[in-house]
């Protein structure tokens, strides 16, 4: 038995339903079916009874869930100590979603500085990728882009950011104050794909205006936005400080009107999960730091 098969256990048992199980873990139902089945034939018990409403816990699955829980904590609490006693340092694990750290960086140095007995690994990841670190428990902490509300996920702000339009020189909207998303009806736009907030945000803001541009390139590389703008390639959207720290050529950055288009920044983790004190620090430095 390992920790990913109590991971999936654990989550099936608490959602009820494959379906939402894979939702959450972001894996196949029949992953989960086979490594329920491995867990089945390990202790040659049924853990499960399912239907087409769901599944119900067997009173082995009852038994199961409230050791796995205790279970999971003391290994995660194992692996972190052993990093420590290899490191001579408390490591925390940070998710980061892409461009936070242009901000982020800084803050995290400093914390460090503050706290010599504790080192900080991040890593850059697109918003569903931070997310899902998070909901495995591969991180200890996040920084993302506020989205899709989970009741078990806590989002807590940290500030937020004007989203742009850039505009070619030569483009009827070029000289603009602010971009409407009016403005949009029939325009090539390139922007960061579906594992970014900001392209659901987007589809929904158009569609609520019932207006359907043309979206012809979706990528992960927000600087490449600027690339296909300055080739007069489309319009960009992108974020007011990413365009600040970089030098465009032939393009301006039009602020959108709409108040609800917007890039939040904050801090994610799992609710109600009991976090170690140098987390707990960490946290609370970081918010400190934006106020």
């Amino acid at each position: 038995m390992n920790q990913n098969l109590l991971n999936i256990f654990v989550a099936l048992y608490e959602c009820g339903s494959m379906h939402k199980a894979a939702e959450y873990l972001y894996i196949s139902q029949q992953g989960i079916s086979k490594s329920i089945l491995s867990l089945e034939e390990e202790f040659d018990v049924k853990l499960f009874e399912r239907s087409n409403a769901g599944v119900k816990p067997t009173l082995a699955g009852d038994i199961l869930y409230q050791d796995a829980l205790k279970f999971r904590d003391q290994y995660s609490s194992l692996c972190r100590k052993m990093k420590d006693a290899k490191s001579g340092k408390q490591v925390l694990s940070l998710a980061c979603a892409y461009g936070t750290m242009y901000r982020l960086y800084p803050v995290l140095k400093d914390f460090e500085r503050h706290n010599p007995k504790c080192s900080v690994r991040w890593q850059e990841l697109t918003d569903t990728e931070v997310e899902k670190k998070i909901l495995q428990e591969q991180a200890d902490l996040a920084v993302n882009v506020s989205g899709l509300q989970r009741e078990y996920v806590k989002f807590v702000p940290l500030y937020s950011c004007k989203v742009c339009l850039l505009v070619y020189e030569g483009h009827p909207l070029y000289h603009a104050e602010t971009i409407r998303f009016q403005d949009l009806q029939g325009e090539r736009i390139v922007i960061e794909g579906e594992q970014f907030r900001i392209y659901s945000l987007f589809r929904t803001l158009c569609e609520r205006a019932n207006v359907y541009p043309e979206i012809i390139a979706e990528t992960a590389e927000i600087g490449f936005c600027q690339h296909m703008a300055e080739m007069q390639e489309g319009l960009a959207v992108t974020i007011d400080f990413i365009a600040q720290e970089r030098k465009l050529s032939g393009v301006r950055a039009i602020p959108f009107e709409e108040p609800e288009f917007f890039w939040q920044i904050g801090l994610e983790f799992l609710d109600g999960r009991k976090k170690s004190d140098e987390v707990e620090q960490l946290i609370r430095f970081i918010q400190k730091s934006f106020s």
